[in-house]
């Protein structure tokens, strides 16, 4: 799992999480295939309407879903379900500055095997 922080309000990958998810197929690029459907789960601090921070996290996992499909060799966007979790599941309080940043993320769930 990968976690991509984004700015408040903000669906647009930042230059640090692009950088990530580089990281993350350059380290398995020609090395691993996929063995299920990829799921990236997008997710908000809980400032604003419900409604609202829903569509927000579908957004962001979309976009990461977008990069990764533009990105990655064998990894299309068929390949990927994208899911938006909204509000639900902080990692941190939402009581503090630090704490919604955190919570501002998607997280990537990859099944794969090592191609020998």
């Amino acid at each position: 799992a990968a976690n991509m922080l984004f700015a408040f309000d903000s669906a647009e990958l930042t230059d640090d999480a692009k950088a990530v998810i580089d990281e993350r197929i350059n380290r398995f690029k020609g090395q691993a295939k996929l063995t299920a459907i990829m799921e990236v789960d997008g997710y908000t601090c809980s400032m604003g309407p419900e409604a609202y921070n829903q569509k927000l996290s579908e957004r962001r996992a979309q976009a990461v879903a977008n990069y990764i499909a533009a990105n990655a060799v064998n990894i299309k966007a068929s390949d990927i379900k994208v899911v938006g979790m909204g509000e639900a599941d902080p990692v941190a309080s939402n009581d503090t500055k630090e704490g919604r940043e955190k919570n501002r993320r998607v997280e990537i769930i990859a099944e794969g095997e090592i191609i020998k």
